[in-house]
């Protein structure tokens, strides 16, 4: 049986991980443009 403060405890590390995941998305988007802008290959295609 799970008890509030598990549950609490668990949704809490739900939305923290949601959170880490935008967040690196957000950076991993942004290296990538970055990337693409620095890249030699961009004059190719």
């Amino acid at each position: 049986m799970i008890n509030r403060a598990m549950y609490r405890g668990l949704i809490y590390e739900l939305i923290g991980e949601i959170e880490e995941v935008k967040t690196s998305a957000a950076a991993g988007a942004l290296m990538s443009k970055l990337l693409y802008k620095t890249s030699p290959l961009r004059s190719v295609e």
